[in-house]
């Protein structure tokens, strides 16, 4: 079974549109899920990863994270969780 975090409430109204092409399963935990303080696939290592992050998302509870081990390459910026995202699909993916 696959599965998609949702981090974004307008999100919840185009998933359906989105990814029923691509047969996936939706997984949504009431309004919004936090990805980064409720990771969902702690133990996961992926062949590939096809992620559509909120871009440019500020409020990403940075302060939650300061000792997370998915910052290999350093804690992302309080203000902009760009680099959070890169390193959060790092993370998963298979070496």
């Amino acid at each position: 079974m696959k599965s998609i975090e949702v981090d974004n409430k307008s999100l919840k109204d185009v998933l359906p549109k989105n990814y029923a092409s691509l047969d996936l399963d939706k997984r949504i935990l009431g309004d919004v899920v936090d990805i980064f303080t409720n990771d969902w696939h702690k133990t996961l290592k992926a062949d590939f990863i096809l992620a559509n992050p909120p871009f440019n998302y500020h409020l990403w509870n940075q302060e939650r994270l300061v000792d997370d081990p998915r910052w290999k390459y350093g804690l992302p910026p309080v203000e902009n969780a760009n680099y959070a995202w890169i390193q959060h699909m790092i993370n998963y993916y298979r070496k």
